[in-house]
């Protein structure tokens, strides 16, 4: 695991993990912008979903359009597409590049 997605492993299920690798290994995270503190990707599901990935004050939250998310609150595999393909671009990392620590929703 990488500095971010062990950031948010405890709150992310075995299987949602599972899945989002698979995304992120057959390039589903079509796109990917971001910073220390921000990250926006679009990932390729059912649909283009929009994940934010957000570093605020040292605590990481996330959010995605996908109906999971929006009626659970939980991080889906879209996130955890994102987060994986966030530490590829070394995004993410807080202030002056060390890694945060975890927040959610």
């Amino acid at each position: 695991m990488g500095y971010l997605t062990e950031q948010i492993a405890d709150e992310v299920g075995r299987l949602t993990q599972d899945r989002g690798r698979q995304y992120f290994l057959r390039g589903a995270v079509e796109s990917i912008d971001g910073d220390n503190f921000f990250v926006c990707a679009v990932v390729q599901g059912t649909i283009r979903y929009t994940v934010e990935i957000k570093s605020i004050d040292e605590f990481i939250d996330y959010s995605c359009n996908c109906p999971f998310f929006e009626r659970d609150f939980e991080p889906c595999k879209h996130i955890w597409a994102a987060a994986l393909k966030a530490e590829q671009h070394g995004y993410l990392r807080g202030r002056d590049g060390l890694p945060s620590v975890t927040l959610g929703l």
